[in-house]
């Protein structure tokens, strides 16, 4: 009579366990590229909002413009931009001690099974010395 001997695995008990591992980090990285993709682009929005706003800050001053020239071409950057904020809502200061450009507004950001609300004020000044 022979016997057959059969190892067993010491991971027998762990098939699938790769799987269900996989599966949940690809899931945690979706969701972490999903994220990014919805809230990255705002926020670069607002830099190039401000950038654009330090730029006008800075020229408003030198070129003895209005606020309300200033106002009009920080709103043409708005619409570029394609952001949720009315002219009315750009707040521009200018006198013989500088430029002061204001702004607040909000960007609905929905995740599905989460939605939430980015707020950004961006802001600039040029007070000369």
């Amino acid at each position: 009579m022979t016997r057959t001997h059969r190892s067993v695995s010491p991971r027998h008990g762990e098939r699938g366990g790769g799987l269900l591992k996989a599966l949940f980090w690809t899931a945690i990285l979706v969701a972490a590229c999903y994220v990014a993709y919805k809230e990255v682009p705002p926020r670069i929005n607002d830099y190039q909002l401000q950038d654009k706003m330090r730029e006008e800050a800075m020229f408003a001053a030198t070129s003895r413009r209005t606020a309300e020239e200033v106002r009009k071409a920080v709103y043409e950057k708005v619409q570029d931009l394609g952001l949720p904020v009315t002219k009315e809502a750009i707040q521009v200061e200018v006198d013989n001690r500088g430029c002061r450009i204001n702004l607040e507004y909000t960007i609905p950001i929905d995740l599905i099974v989460y939605q939430h609300q980015l707020h950004f004020h961006p802001s600039a000044d040029n007070h000369s010395l």
